[in-house]
């Protein structure tokens, strides 16, 4: 789970029990107005008593403070788990990263470097795709999904093939493109972690 997604939840149930003592504060003020203080449910002609509404409103409190209350803690649970699945794809992904950016900046060509380097590259991406859900399937390759700018650095790297000497030009505007990519993904990573601030 996302930060912002677990900031939505947290804003939701505080919404729900915000919402919940206003409307106990309303069921009061309610009560008081059509009885005289008994909390019998009815008058010997059949009317509502004072109270009855209220003594209603705290019978059902346990159940709307409860489930509120266990959906933040599986949230919770699922952010904890999330972060820490992060944190083993992280320095993964810098890794492949990384070799990819050095890759092309040689003169001369690897076959195993650069075959090594394409499956590191695919490695990330599933890796990826198992901790990102896109939710517009109609979002570009670079869009906000981390996956997709690492999917994008692939076939950058992809389409400039193996050569025994690299082409100095389109080698240099690969990096400078898989550069720009990976300081965008780098940033929505890095969102997720709690870092400390440094004076």
């Amino acid at each position: 789970m996302r930060r912002a997604d677990l900031r939505r939840d947290i804003y939701i149930v505080v919404g729900i029990y915000l919402s919940w003592t206003l409307f106990g504060v309303t069921v009061f003020f309610v009560d008081n107005l059509l009885g005289n203080g008994e909390k019998t449910l009815l008058t010997p002609g059949g009317h509502l008593h004072q109270y009855q509404y209220f003594e209603l409103f705290k019978e059902l409190t346990p159940v709307v403070v409860l489930l509120p209350a266990a959906w933040i803690g599986y949230s919770f649970q699922r952010r904890i788990s999330f972060v820490n699945d992060l944190r083993a794809f992280w320095p993964q992904q810098v890794e492949a990263v990384q070799r990819t950016i050095e890759y092309l900046r040689r003169d001369e060509g690897d076959i195993d470097e650069f075959e090594r380097t394409l499956t590191a590259l695919r490695s990330r991406i599933d890796d990826a795709r198992a901790l990102f859900r896109r939710r517009n399937p109609s979002e570009t390759a670079t869009g906000n999904y981390p996956y997709e700018g690492i999917t994008h650095i692939h076939h950058l790297f992809q389409s400039l093939g193996y050569h025994d000497l690299l082409p100095v030009e389109e080698a240099a505007r690969a990096r400078g493109e898989i550069v720009k990519t990976w300081q965008k993904v780098r940033g929505q990573i890095l969102v997720e972690f709690d870092r400390a601030d440094v004076d």
